[in-house]
């Protein structure tokens, strides 16, 4: 019985490899994806872009590969991505370089990245899926990404694209189109976190913040951002520094307006450059 089971088992799997489709295993990496910004401060879709790095030290013609699913764009010929090297593949390359300077940007690409999550495929010319992201926008996944103008980054390009553990949000605005996300190094948590949050419903709404560093900090500058385009940001009024270990609740009237469910907010630096944190605003 066991010998029949085993052999039941073999034919079972060999038929499911036969029907899977192709892609790399994980030691085939060569490029992988790196950073997204699927969701641009405001819903900028022109801002929009892909990014990808080659992990060898060896050149990479990539002629005739291509982006599938959620935006499709093929590479065209003679496009090199140097060993250890950034390329990007945006929805309007002008517009992206225009607000960030960035080079080595191709496009544009059709479609766009979805708000709520989605599968990206980088296939090679031969139709074989080089490397594949399912990135969402729920727990594991950073909160950040989801329009505060952060983008959904990797803590180091050589981690899994599919595993949610990989990635983080930028700490800077914007990103780092066609080059490394942490080029200092992943920078230390802020001080200064959202703490607790007070469902939808509840009135009046509060979220609270906590001071987990050793000095007193004063919220004076810091930003409130709504993933709600049409929430305005909350620019934090002169008072007592936070305690070192303590906390400060804000009801919706210093923050000027109750989200929805759904909503995220993200905390920013007061200079505006850097998303501290972000929570999402549950229904109940």
């Amino acid at each position: 019985m066991l010998h029949v089971r085993s052999l039941w088992l073999g034919l079972t799997l060999a038929m499911f490899a036969f029907w899977m489709p192709t892609r790399a295993h994980a030691g085939d990496g060569t490029v992988v994806f790196n950073e997204l910004h699927y969701q641009p401060r405001g819903d900028a879709t022109a801002v929009e872009w892909v990014e990808f790095h080659n992990l060898l030290a060896v050149d990479m013609d990539l002629s005739g590969w291509a982006l599938t699913n959620g935006v499709q764009f093929v590479f065209p010929a003679g496009t090199i991505l140097p060993g250890g090297g950034y390329l990007t593949v945006a929805a309007d390359p002008g517009v992206l370089q225009a607000a960030s300077g960035a080079t080595n940007v191709l496009g544009p690409f059709s479609g766009r990245l979805s708000n709520e999550g989605e599968r990206v495929d980088l296939v090679n010319q031969n139709g074989r899926v080089m490397d594949t992201v399912r990135f969402g926008i729920d727990a594991p996944w950073p909160a950040a990404p989801s329009g505060s103008g952060a983008t959904l980054a990797k803590w180091t390009p050589g981690l899994g694209s599919e595993e949610a553990e990989s990635w983080t949000a930028s700490r800077q605005v914007g990103g780092t189109p066609s080059a490394p996300n942490f080029p200092s190094g992943v920078p230390p948590a802020s001080g200064i976190r959202f703490s607790e949050t007070a469902s939808a419903l509840a009135r009046p709404f509060w979220i609270e913040l906590a001071n987990t560093t050793d000095p007193g900090v004063s919220l004076e500058g810091f930003r409130i951002r709504s993933s709600r385009g049409s929430a305005p940001e909350t620019v934090l009024p002169a008072g007592d520094p936070i305690a070192p270990g303590g906390f400060r609740v804000l009801d919706a009237a210093v923050l000027g307006f109750v989200p929805q469910a759904d909503d995220r907010l993200f905390l920013v630096s007061p200079d505006g450059l850097q998303v501290l944190d972000a929570v999402r605003v549950t229904a109940e």
